[in-house]
């Protein structure tokens, strides 16, 4: 399954076997919806919006789970557990925290963000948690104990995060087009560049040594492991909004402000469907 979401404040979530639409949830948050994301195991769907709320709701059959107050005005970041037991978010406080995806107890906050927190990232393994944001904002940490593993004076606003598959490496990219990556957990410095003419909006590996980049350039580049750029692609004719994939690699989702959601084969970059038209 596939979800999106808008300023509307709606959800829909779609059937990758044919790209159908299968449930629309209106009115899930009160306006823009601004990030949403499954748990691993596929029975969660987590979202966050402009109304400060993280809700929690079931893949399976839309019902609301549990919601509650994030302790900021706006959440800019979630993301959820493997298991679906906890809910990551973060917003414009400074922090991230961890909640029980059931109850919405709070289990953990995460402090040492310079400013507020633009996007956010857990590894596939639950073990490793990253917020980015403006003023050099790169902070990564332990999930379980809370412990800053690492942090830098890494130049510029940084909007995106992505785990490797394998939890081995993290992609941050910046606002400026910077990008770098950073072996994981002990945070040593494996590339740093800029390798997009303008700024990085989000950011998906594909497997363990591809990565798809969407830029505000309306463009979407594929690179490989050690950044050597394999194809690009102008996905959107309005402003970029958003990139994700397939769990199998193979099929681009690309979002652009206009509300078009397009799918394309990232082998081609043929266009397979347009979601909502």
């Amino acid at each position: 399954m596939l979800a999106t979401a808008g300023d509307d404040g709606s959800i829909k979530v779609w059937l990758t076997s044919d790209w159908s639409l299968r449930r629309q949830t209106k009115n899930a948050h009160g306006g823009h919806v601004t990030q949403i994301a499954f748990s691993g195991d596929g029975r969660l769907l987590v979202s966050g919006g402009y109304d400060g709320v993280v809700n929690v709701w079931s893949a399976t059959d839309g019902r609301k789970i549990k919601g509650w107050r994030s302790g900021t005005s706006y959440v800019s970041g979630v993301a959820a557990s493997r298991d679906g037991n906890r809910v990551y978010s973060c917003g414009y406080d400074n922090r991230a925290k961890m909640w029980d995806a059931r109850t919405g107890r709070l289990l953990q906050t995460y402090i040492g963000l310079p400013s507020d927190a633009y996007g956010m990232a857990v590894s596939h393994d639950d073990k490793v948690l990253c917020a980015v944001g403006p003023s050099k904002g790169v902070v990564v940490w332990d999930v379980a104990t809370g412990k800053k593993l690492f942090s830098g004076s890494y130049e510029g606003d940084y909007a995106a995060a992505a785990f490797s598959p394998d939890g081995r490496r993290l992609a941050v990219g910046a606002l400026s087009g910077q990008m770098q990556i950073f072996s994981v957990p002990r945070g040593e410095p494996l590339y740093k560049g800029r390798p997009e003419r303008t700024g990085i909006i989000s950011l998906k590996w594909l497997d363990n040594d591809r990565l798809l980049v969407g830029s505000y350039d309306l463009t979407a580049t594929i690179y490989d492991g050690s950044m050597n750029q394999i194809s690009t692609y102008g996905v959107s004719k309005d402003s970029l909004f958003g990139v994700t994939a397939t769990e199998d690699g193979k099929t681009g989702v690309f979002c652009s402000f206009d509300g078009q959601v397009v799918v394309r084969d990232l082998a081609d970059w043929r266009e397979i469907a347009v979601l909502g038209r």
